[in-house]
């Protein structure tokens, strides 16, 4: 066999090896651009889910561009694996027409993505820097590294850089294929003592486009059957990174209080992913029944559903606090983050007030009512048709927490960042004597303009 690593094949030997292998090109090509762009789309998804409710404008960006990487990927692969047969029955008959055909499919799909990343390297950049901003969305070493590997990506489109560029690749395309994602594996010529890999005519054919570019020379074969383009293993591990983010931020909540607050919550806690259980006085009840069905969120007494959790939410009404507390059991709340949604409201001349306030507030008697829990403030400013992924024009509104445990206030952050909110941390309970008023406010806006489509959003530094 001629060898490749030494000499340029022709395009009509490289057709002639694409005949050979035509079953092996076609689920290489199926493996490395079709499923690598199905497995993009829930990515995408998630990660816009996630980053959009701090960087709005960066995340539906960065979602066109990855659903435009997503659908390129499905281009380039459908167009190769046709050119793939379409080449093959063409080279029987007439072997140089096969060989112009496949240069000319080799142009087309470079051009949607197989050789420029200018979409893809895009997208990396927005995400990467969507993230920065986010913090605690996916760890800051990645989205770090996600900048120079976007850098790579756009650089993709420089004619000037082609040259340098494709030398880097080449040689991290030699470190891939080596060591854990190549399609073949090199097989060392003990007769040459180790020094030398030996390898197959179609192991040459596979390294030979890495080696033209690396030394500034065209390739003449067309398309290179190879590793893919290092860009998009660069982009790999955001799958297990974001795998595994989302198993770490699932999870278990109790939410006490079967209101509407309680229900809205719990439906849409559970809908960003998160197990959910429903606690109520009266958990066998038919309505409650029926809309457990059809949100499939779990029933419970306060007492069980307060047991199983490790976050546990309190919404019922301001005079059924003590009560509800008392249900779910001192022992059953010890520790754990109690996310307290109620406000001390009371009637007065047939309006609404605050039934304690300036030297108290209804977060730091809910936390004297439980003092072994973690009480933190959160989701009371707002009436209930906005708690779960307020739409409103001008971004994202603000929801603003206060706890004496830093923890703690981090995770009511984290749950109110997956339901669509901006965050802004106010630091200790007591700062609850200042969010309840807000309350009022909305109330009193709700009351006197009849809309309710109206929530508070803080304009400047997040803390």
């Amino acid at each position: 066999m001629q060898d490749y690593t030494t000499g340029d094949p022709t395009p009509q030997e490289s057709v002639a090896f694409l005949v050979g292998h035509q079953g092996t090109l076609f689920l290489w090509y199926l493996v490395i651009l079709l499923v690598f762009g199905a497995a993009l789309v829930p990515l995408v998804l998630s990660l816009h889910r996630n980053l959009r409710p701090r960087t709005p404008r960066l995340a539906d960006a960065g979602a066109v561009f990855g659903a435009m990487w997503a659908a390129l990927m499905f281009a380039t692969g459908m167009i190769a694996n046709v050119g793939i047969t379409a080449v093959a029955d063409l080279a029987g008959n007439d072997l140089d027409r096969a060989a112009t055909v496949w240069a000319t499919i080799d142009v087309v799909t470079d051009g949607l993505g197989g050789g420029n990343e200018l979409v893809g390297g895009t997208w990396v950049l927005l995400v990467s820097l969507a993230a920065l901003r986010n913090r605690a969305t996916l760890p800051r070493a990645l989205n770090v590294l996600g900048l120079p590997c976007a850098g790579c990506g756009l650089l993709t489109v420089v004619p000037g850089l082609e040259r340098s560029r494709h030398g880097l690749r080449a040689r991290l395309d030699r470190l891939v294929h080596r060591r854990r994602c190549g399609p073949v594996a090199l097989r060392w010529d003990r007769s040459a003592g180790g020094r030398r890999p030996r390898l197959s005519h179609r192991e040459r054919l596979l390294t030979d486009r890495s080696v033209a570019r690396r030394e500034g020379r065209p390739h003449p074969a067309g398309r290179r059957v190879g590793p893919p383009d290092v860009f998009q293993y660069a982009t790999v591990p955001l799958f297990f990174v974001w795998g595994r983010n989302q198993e770490v931020e699932r999870m278990d909540i109790g939410v006490i209080g079967s209101g509407n607050v309680g229900r809205t919550l719990a439906a849409g806690l559970a809908g960003a992913g998160h197990a959910v259980r429903l606690g109520s006085r009266t958990p066998d009840g038919d309505e409650l029944a029926r809309w457990s069905a059809a949100t499939g969120v779990p029933l419970g007494t306060n007492a069980a559903v307060a047991a199983a959790a490790e976050v546990v939410v309190l919404a019922t009404a301001w005079g059924g606090v003590a009560e509800a507390l008392a249900l779910a059991g001192a022992d059953n709340l010890a520790g754990k983050v109690l996310i307290d949604v109620t406000n001390p409201l009371r009637f007065a001349d047939g309006r609404l007030e605050l039934a304690v306030g300036h030297d108290d507030s209804g977060g730091e008697q809910v936390q004297r009512l439980a003092p072994t829990a973690r009480v933190v403030k959160a989701f009371n400013t707002v009436g209930v048709e906005l708690m779960v992924q307020p739409a409103l024009d001008g971004g994202p509104p603000t929801m603003f927490v206060a706890g004496d445990d830093p923890a703690a206030r981090a995770v009511a952050a984290t749950l109110a960042a997956g339901l669509g909110w901006g965050v802004h941390d106010c630091g200790d309970l007591r700062a609850a004597r200042l969010t309840e008023p807000l309350a009022l406010l909305w109330i009193e806006h709700a009351r006197t303009s009849g809309d309710r489509a109206h929530a508070l959003r803080w304009l400047g530094a997040d803390s």
